[in-house]
């Protein structure tokens, strides 16, 4: 009887942290005033783990793709997201992190070999901004 029980609570507890864990769109707002990035169909890797994605800036202007990352010693997902430039040439890295708990973090937005000025209005060089976790609008 023991062991049917804890056999049930050891599948509820599962089952609940797949579902927990389970892959959803995540939208992340900076303050740099661009418009929400979208993580498609994406889940917080854990610690020492790693995982792709692919998304888009929530306009649809700019395609997105990117790795996230889970941190060993803190609880944190570092994301970098490599950002399709209409600017032949240009490369726009976006790297930040986030902790678990709040969703909220900070990172940089780099631009080489030119400035970005035309298209996001960042100097070349790169620029640090805060970010967190917002709603994501339905299409």
């Amino acid at each position: 009887m023991r062991t049917r029980w804890v056999t049930l609570v050891t599948g509820a507890l599962l089952l609940g942290a797949a579902t927990a864990a389970s892959a959803r769109d995540f939208c992340f707002l900076d303050n740099l005033g661009l418009p929400p990035l979208v993580a498609r169909n994406f889940s917080p890797p854990a610690a020492g783990q790693c995982t792709g994605f692919t998304g888009s800036f929530q306009d649809g202007a700019f395609l997105a793709s990117g790795m996230a990352c889970g941190s060993w010693d803190v609880d944190n997902v570092g994301i970098r997201v490599a950002i399709e430039s209409p600017v032949e040439g240009e490369t726009v890295s976006y790297s930040f992190f986030v902790n678990r708990q709040t969703m909220a973090g900070e990172g940089a937005i780099l631009c080489e070999p030119t400035e970005c000025a035309v298209v996001f209005g960042i100097p070349l060089g790169s620029l640090s901004f805060s970010i967190h976790e917002v709603a994501c609008k339905s299409n």
